[in-house]
């Protein structure tokens, strides 16, 4: 299969699990649904900047795998993603953590130095 194809697979599988039709899904990159279109049919790839905002909404193997190799092939370093995410993690821990124990807590302040 070729990278192309997993990338396409890949920006199906985060649409189809978020559950948004192309219109809406396009609204989240801001560009229009032909562009989502084209993506999915592996005629463009996505710009580096759309590739990152998808990546960041990757969730399993099928969908991290290809977008990391065409961050790569952009030569895009994922290394402060990885950092984004993580702290992304570990502030929704948080938030649930205080939610199931009764507390409201301020997201405003987390993740500052």
């Amino acid at each position: 299969m070729s990278k192309t194809t997993l990338i396409q697979m890949a920006i199906k599988a985060i649409r189809g699990r978020l559950g948004e039709s192309q219109v809406v899904f396009c609204r989240r990159f801001f560009v229009s649904p032909t562009s989502v279109a084209r993506w999915e049919q592996g005629v463009v790839l996505p710009s580096a900047g759309n590739l990152i905002s998808l990546f960041r909404l990757a969730q399993t193997e099928q969908e991290i795998g290809p977008l990391l190799l065409a961050l790569a092939a952009k030569h895009i370093s994922i290394s402060h993603l990885s950092h984004d995410i993580e702290r992304g993690l570990q502030e929704t821990y948080s938030i649930a953590e205080a939610a199931a124990a009764g507390q409201s807590l301020n997201t405003d302040s987390m993740g500052q130095a």
